[in-house]
């Protein structure tokens, strides 16, 4: 193994990000739940950029950049959780909270998952992680929308689930997530990518540039008993207007993708 590894560090707002060497760690440090991956492949967020310029106030620099990796697994704590899930030499994707533009990168074992096929290069695998992420805590999570869980063979649950910007990148993975819990997805894209997002797995698609698209979707969903609107991508107020426009109380989760939309 290679004693150092290079490092972006983004010290402060507006100045030019600095590549330091720092050592790789151990496998002590590594602990029960991390696995060191040898990087492949990067992912260039709107996040990235974002703490280069903006001052969050809840970011502290310095930090490192970059959310996405994709490689193969350097290193591992024998006989910890990671180790009982990924071994050395496996393909692997997956996501960190600023900390990404690494050679070496430590995940959590739980934000990672094997590339399922060689035939994925890993510049095409490293792009599921955020979004996946990111749609996932939306449809799943407690304090979000708390949908069923997806798994194989779900059961249909007989409701909806709206996701707007069903194209942009969290967008796809919401459909196919949602679908793979047994909701009818609803969804909104240019007329182009009608047949795409049916083929990820949505019932029906709508033009988001319609000027009757507030009331087309809203009518839509009351044919049923929907279960939720995630807002993927676009103006949050949207996701409220088809709430308020519905004849149901229909929760929405408005957190744009944090990559950019293609809708």
């Amino acid at each position: 193994m290679v004693a150092v590894n290079s490092v972006l560090w983004q010290d402060e707002v507006g100045v030019p990000g600095v590549i330091r060497e720092r050592a790789l760690p151990t496998a002590n440090e590594l602990g029960n739940r991390s696995v060191l991956v040898k990087v492949h492949a990067w992912a260039m967020n709107p996040c990235d950029s974002m703490l280069q310029t903006t001052a969050l106030p809840f970011v502290k620099y310095p930090v490192i950049l970059g959310q996405d990796v994709a490689g193969t697994v350097e290193a591992v704590a024998p006989g910890s959780a990671a180790a009982s899930k990924f071994s050395v030499g496996d393909r692997v994707f997956g996501f960190t909270a600023n900390n990404g533009f690494q050679d070496y990168v430590p995940l959590d074992y739980t934000l990672m998952a094997k590339i399922p096929s060689e035939d994925i290069p890993y510049r095409d695998a490293v792009v599921f992680g955020l979004c996946i992420t990111t749609s996932s805590f939306s449809l799943f999570g407690k304090d979000y929308l708390h949908l069923e869980y997806p798994k194989l063979s779900a059961p249909k649950t007989g409701k909806s689930v709206l996701v707007w910007g069903g194209s942009s990148g969290a967008g796809s993975n919401a459909i196919q997530t949602a679908t793979g819990a047994g909701y009818d997805v609803i969804t909104t894209c240019s007329p182009r990518n009608f047949d795409y997002v049916k083929g990820l797995g949505a019932v029906k698609a709508f033009d988001y540039n319609s000027p009757t698209v507030v009331q087309d979707v809203a009518a839509e969903l009351d044919k049923g008993d929907c279960a939720g609107i995630y807002m993927a991508a676009g103006s949050n107020a949207m996701a409220c207007q088809v709430s308020a426009a519905s004849k149901q109380k229909v929760s929405n989760h408005v957190l744009p993708s944090s990559r950019s939309p293609t809708v």
